[in-house]
């Protein structure tokens, strides 16, 4: 009988082990289906009035929506998005969150004459989408089929939305979001994998939804929001993080992005979110970070950041409270912070002043529009491209002219667009860049022929 029970112990230990294994087991399986039940996902679709489509995003419940590439819609320029039909509520990528299936709403306005300054050439983009050129044509960067300098504007192309000229050459976007680009390509900045010169609009690539340039670089934005960057990359201003002297083909650098403002030194990248970047050179502070390092992969600099511009070597950063803000090379005055020469650079970020709608910098000067229409300058001026009728520089804002709706700036010489809708231009002119069917300079602001 004792044997009896003692071989029965050993197996009622054993279904009891069993028995709180299966326990155990069950328990944790619980346990791991309650972890691995997938969050709740709701869908943003974007409604875009005509616009190029933006795919619909599959987002977690109560999240935020990342911000997708602007649309593109011929005659008009994209505003923002709404989260209503009667776009009276802009949605803010930054602080809304979705709580369920929702649509947000395209707002547009007609398209306005846009000018586009490069360095010795100048650009008229109508709302109808024609492309207006004139200037250096040297090395093709027109496009017209020749390599010979233009001072009469001349029409290059149609159904273009973007421009983006560099030193020496011009990147064009189209309606259907194909990009061609022209002129200067030792450097690869035409991001065709060749280093090929072309004097026509030469086919790079579809998916494009904007496009940036510097001296001899290319930012493309994407239409998935990706950037790609090519080109003149001796002081890693496009920011892949290797300081290579150049990069044959387009490669990815970042996502979410606005806006790239580019030299042939440096590029500042302003994200959908309003913070912003730096890459590139850094010993005059062009970055903004407090040192004079170069960066070869994008440095943080600031937030609530509404729009950028690059000079040679300074920046010029508008808030979105219209505060504005600038760092770096000050030898001419360009800072706009009352001193100059050559130990007048400054590392970090200065305000200047405020009410600023409108930013543009040149090689060595600055030039703002404020709320109220009137135009302002800061810098050198050895060309008149300061547009006041002397050669002097200024190491302060001045005002230059009133009624003024949009200001780019060149290398050496400037253009504007005035409320009643005429082309000024100033400056140097010996390319023809100027538009007036002459390659004589002008102090002042006069008419172009576009």
């Amino acid at each position: 009988m004792q044997k009896r029970k003692k071989s029965e112990l050993p197996g009622k230990i054993i279904s009891m082990v069993i028995l709180t294994l299966l326990i155990i087991l069950t328990a944790a399986g619980c346990e791991v289906d309650q972890q691995i039940t997938p969050p709740e996902k709701v869908s943003v679709f974007f409604y875009t009035d005509g616009g190029s489509a933006v795919s619909t995003q599959e987002i977690e419940k109560s999240e935020y929506v990342p911000q997708p590439p602007d649309p593109i819609k011929t005659g008009y320029d994209f505003v923002s998005w709404y989260a209503e039909p009667e776009l009276s509520t802009k949605w803010n990528f930054t602080f809304d969150t979705v709580s369920s299936d929702m649509v947000l709403y395209a707002k547009w306005t007609e398209r306005q004459e846009k000018i586009f300054a490069g360095d010795f050439d100048t650009f008229l983009l109508k709302p109808s989408g024609v492309l207006w050129a004139t200037g250096s044509n040297i090395p093709g960067n027109l496009g017209t089929g020749t390599n010979t300098n233009i001072s009469t504007p001349v029409i290059i192309t149609d159904d273009v939305v973007s421009i983006a000229p560099g030193a020496s050459h011009t990147m064009v976007l189209t309606s259907d979001g194909k990009l061609y680009g022209t002129g200067e390509n030792g450097q690869y900045q035409l991001c065709d994998g060749t280093d090929t010169d072309q004097n026509s609009l030469h086919f790079i690539m579809d998916d494009v939804a904007d496009v940036f340039a510097g001296g001899d670089s290319t930012f493309i934005l994407k239409i998935d929001g990706s950037l790609l960057a090519g080109g003149d990359n001796t002081y890693g201003q496009l920011g892949n993080g290797t300081p290579l002297p150049y990069v044959e083909s387009p490669v990815y650098i970042t996502d979410r992005v606005k806006k790239v403002a580019a030299s042939d030194f440096f590029s500042l990248i302003l994200k959908t979110d309003g913070s912003l970047y730096g890459t590139g050179y850094n010993l005059n502070g062009e970055l903004g970070d407090g040192t004079n390092t170069n960066r070869s992969t994008p440095v943080f600099m600031m937030d609530g950041v509404a729009d950028i511009a690059a000079g040679e070597h300074h920046s010029v950063i508008l808030k979105t409270s219209g505060a504005l803000l600038v760092t770096g090379y000050n030898y001419y005055g360009q800072l706009s912070i009352g001193t100059d020469g050559p130990d007048s650079d400054i590392s970090t970020p200065r305000f200047i002043t405020d009410e600023v709608t409108s930013i543009a910098a040149g090689r060595d000067f600055t030039m703002i529009i404020k709320e109220d229409g009137n135009l302002y300058a800061s810098g050198r001026n050895n060309f008149g491209q300061l547009g006041d009728g002397t050669l002097l520089s200024k190491t302060r804002f001045e005002l230059i002219k009133t009624d003024v709706t949009a200001v780019s700036c060149g290398d050496l010489h400037s253009v504007i667009i005035t409320d009643e809708g005429k082309i000024l231009t100033s400056g140097r002119n010996d390319d023809g860049e100027l538009g007036t069917g002459t390659t004589t300079d002008s102090l002042f602001y006069t008419e172009s022929l576009f």
